[in-house]
């Protein structure tokens, strides 16, 4: 019998009003754009984030999933930008008042504005590596600075599991470096009260983790002082309330390991590419390893085929959804679940709802 080792979310209430996401609100088309960004730009930034003179500066930096290792970093990183926003406007004191922070178009790490750090004073830890913006064939902007956290609290970012999440979560692994991912979707964010006991400041990505003893003291909801300036509570729990292992799994290999250790064993998360399309290393070495069968869906448009994988990852740690596909091989199960998606209206895909 499947059995959780978490605890359930509804018995496990959230604290609010301990950490918050800082996040800038500003014009999408109004960003920052690294000088040698790859690929071309468009209106809403969706661009190459590794810059190919920079991969090797970042430890297993993948151009694949735009991951890297920050705790592999050296020192600052110095990001040069074009003398212009993507919108085209120049960088002058009236686009950099509204700016708090971003990551540019092609940068691999966040930018900030100074004097939010010096705002947030004692809260802002020692192992942050700042470094310098400068602008092609022009000076150093004083104002910003980039920042790359060798030990960002975002790996331990958790989604609640509820009843519907695995209609908003996606379970993926990186062809190319085989780090593991889940997107969340639509479900919410929480921070475990252990794995966030008495830390600071966190940055990555395009945004901060901060403590409320930062928002109080550097006065961020002051929406005069700081425009455009997004806070967001982020809920701290006491318990673990999603089935993933502490720390959060980086790689899928430790995703694996950690479910074998609790009793239960999710299946390869099979992908979609078509015959003849190129693979990255590291599916190239499992598909060698468990046979291209086991690890790649030929029909990746095929809604019920993408399903049986989810249900199979569901049963590890549902003993409900467990009972209803007993005795299903993968055949089976996608005709089943066929029948359910005919009606598009129904959610009870599953064999037996």
């Amino acid at each position: 019998m499947v059995k959780r080792w978490w605890t359930p979310s509804s018995k496990s209430p959230a604290r609010l009003g301990e950490w918050f996401e800082l996040s800038d609100e500003g014009p999408l088309n109004n960003i920052l754009v690294a000088s040698g960004v790859l690929g071309p730009l468009d209106p809403i930034g969706l661009s190459p984030t590794l810059l190919s003179e920079d991969i090797e500066a970042f430890t297993g930096a993948c151009i694949a999933c735009e991951r890297w290792d920050p705790k592999g970093v050296a020192g600052p990183y110095d990001l040069e930008v074009n003398p212009q926003t993507l919108k085209g406007s120049p960088i002058d004191r009236r686009v950099l008042r509204y700016k708090t922070m971003e990551r540019p178009i092609g940068s691999p790490a966040l930018v900030a504005k100074r004097s939010l750090l010096e705002a947030m004073g004692p809260d802002v830890p020692d192992r942050w590596l700042i470094g310098r913006v400068r602008v092609q064939g022009g000076g150093e902007i004083d104002e910003l600075c980039t920042i790359i956290d060798p030990e960002p609290l975002w790996d331990r970012l958790r989604t609640a599991f509820t009843p519907g999440w695995f209609s908003v979560v996606r379970y993926e692994v990186c062809g190319e470096c085989g780090r593991f991912t889940r997107r969340p979707g639509g479900s919410a964010w929480y921070l475990h009260a252990q794995e966030v006991a008495g830390e600071k400041a966190s940055a990555k990505l395009a945004s901060l983790l901060v403590p409320l003893s930062a928002v109080e003291r550097a006065e961020l909801r002051d929406r005069k002082r700081w425009p455009r300036l997004g806070v967001c509570g982020i809920p701290v729990r006491d318990a673990i309330v999603d089935p993933y292992g502490s720390p959060m799994p980086v790689w899928w290999d430790e995703f694996d390991a950690h479910q074998r250790s609790c009793g239960v064993s999710p299946p390869f998360p099979k992908i979609p590419i078509e015959p003849d399309e190129p693979v990255g290393s590291w599916l190239e070495a499992q598909i060698e390893e468990r046979g291209y069968e086991a690890c790649v869906l030929l029909d990746g448009e095929d809604l019920a085929e993408r399903c049986v994988v989810y249900a199979r990852l569901w049963a590890c740690w549902d003993a409900k959804v467990a009972r209803r596909i007993e005795g299903l091989n993968d055949a089976k199960l996608a005709d089943a679940i066929r029948v359910k998606l005919r009606d598009r209206s129904r959610k009870d895909w599953l064999p037996g709802s």
